[in-house]
């Protein structure tokens, strides 16, 4: 598949990221009987950016590796919130992970940024 690029790109993954969003918002608001709470946002924007990079895993895309970025400082937020300290742990190592992740897609210039990276 070839990647989306330029301004119909960015109008996809537009797409894609205020979808995943508008879902996480419905499904949570239902999930939390309509009261919200900040356990209730951080859940949203948690679940909202799992979809995101979820879809653009799919689709091979490297921008993926921004959101894992993403979901898991918020997952480590999250996860001090409540108190639970080895999820702490592990959402730093994921932090790192997502990281890497990121260099080993781009080096050498081999999948610029939003491009796919595996053939």
């Amino acid at each position: 598949m070839e990647p989306p690029t330029g301004a119909k790109g960015q109008l996809i993954i537009g797409g894609i990221v205020a979808g995943s969003f508008a879902f996480s918002l419905i499904a949570n608001y239902i999930g939390y009987g309509g009261k919200t709470s900040f356990l209730f946002w951080i859940t949203t924007v948690v679940f909202g950016l799992s979809l995101s990079a979820n879809i653009l895993n799919a689709l091979k895309l490297t921008m993926q590796w921004q959101f894992w970025f993403l979901y898991n400082t918020v997952q480590c937020i999250k996860a001090l919130t409540q108190g639970n300290f080895a999820n702490v742990g592990k959402y730093i190592f994921y932090i790192i992970n997502s990281v890497a992740a990121l260099l080993l897609w781009t080096r050498n210039g081999t999948a610029a940024k939003g491009t796919v990276a595996v053939a």
